[in-house]
């Protein structure tokens, strides 16, 4: 029952949800944008794209919130740390943080998504004789 940065990622919609029957709108919407970028089983750090900057702050003024929610889902209550990544160097950021992520990050979003355009192919095309 160990939980994983994948098991965190792939559960992240769930988190949203859950957040909403919480009545915390707000969480919510600030953690749409939010990437989980990793979990080493003691912080979860989570990644926002540079337009959703301003996000940060205001998820860090609600991160107990989110932290029971983590418990409630995970059973998990980590340290929340938030970034802003950038998806090339440059801007305020530490370039070496993001870009030891970055390095190993987009092969296994992208191994994922080459194998759903794969499985999926054939269904949505649907019959080539049509």
């Amino acid at each position: 029952s160990s939980v994983d940065v994948g098991m965190l990622r792939r559960s992240w919609p769930s988190l949203i949800e859950h957040l909403g029957e919480r009545r915390q709108p707000i969480l919510r919407a600030l953690l749409e944008s939010a990437t989980v970028a990793s979990f080493d089983g003691e912080s979860v750090e989570l990644a926002f794209p540079p337009q959703f900057r301003s996000n940060v702050k205001r998820v860090e003024d609600r991160v107990e919130t989110l932290r029971s929610a983590l418990g409630d889902l995970f059973g998990i209550s980590p340290r929340i740390v938030c970034v802003v990544r950038e998806s090339r160097v440059g801007g305020d950021e530490p370039a070496a943080v993001a870009n030891v992520e970055e390095a190993e990050e987009p092969s296994e979003e992208e191994a994922l998504k080459r194998l759903k355009d794969v499985l999926g192919a054939t269904p949505v095309d649907g019959d080539p004789e049509d």
